[in-house]
């Protein structure tokens, strides 16, 4: 099993065959609000997210891409049961690999998508409120594997090298926590983000 640690160290080892050779590279940097989706009746608030792709053109409309999502703990509704309240929250980071198809307009404009696959490692965690007089807990689990997901954007370019974009994406985790609970879910994550590039 892959550790966080583990994660960032192969996005780094991935990123550097094109940090390497940098003269056809675009690096872009995200920041977005997440909505998550567990299925069932959850209720997760709206979270945040950072991202950071490595874009290698292979083509004049085709890019190969990796990509790093660090993800803040989306917090669950607070829930009641006979023995008192609890809230779940849940965090996420993936490893991104796929393409980038691009189309450039004669103008400043440009429209793009992404498409690839994604290794995650994902944590819930679930603090417990008892009756008065009786401690609470703080009980935390977390699992990994593999799944896809699918991007579309625009992006302005200010000038040859540095652009601004606005980036919707779906992402999708499934069978999470398959064979460590009786109840496995599909989690997904939609976002909207706005962020830079920089063309090397």
């Amino acid at each position: 099993m892959l550790t966080c640690r583990s994660l960032y160290l192969l996005f780094v080892l991935l990123a550097l065959p094109f940090a390497v050779n940098a003269q056809n590279m675009q690096l872009d940097v995200n920041a977005s609000f997440t909505f998550l989706d567990a299925g069932g009746n959850d209720d997760f608030e709206m979270g945040k997210a950072l991202s950071l792709f490595f874009d290698y053109d292979l083509k004049n409309w085709l890019a190969l891409e990796a990509g790093l999502f660090l993800s803040d703990k989306a917090q669950d509704e607070v829930r009641s049961d006979i023995a008192g309240t609890y809230q779940a929250s849940l965090g996420t980071r993936m490893l991104l690999l796929g393409v980038k198809p691009q189309h450039k307009f004669d103008g400043p404009f440009e429209v793009y998508g992404r498409l690839g696959f994604s290794y995650w490692y994902t944590e819930i965690e679930v603090e417990e409120y008892f009756g008065t007089g009786i401690p609470g807990g703080v009980t935390s689990d977390s699992d990994n594997g593999f799944g896809y997901y699918i991007n579309l954007g625009g992006l302005h370019n200010i000038t040859k090298k540095v652009s601004v974009q606005l980036e919707l994406s779906y992402m999708m985790q499934p069978d999470v926590f398959e064979g460590k609970s009786s109840y496995p879910f599909d989690l997904s994550i939609t976002s909207i983000g706005i962020g830079m590039g920089y063309r090397f």
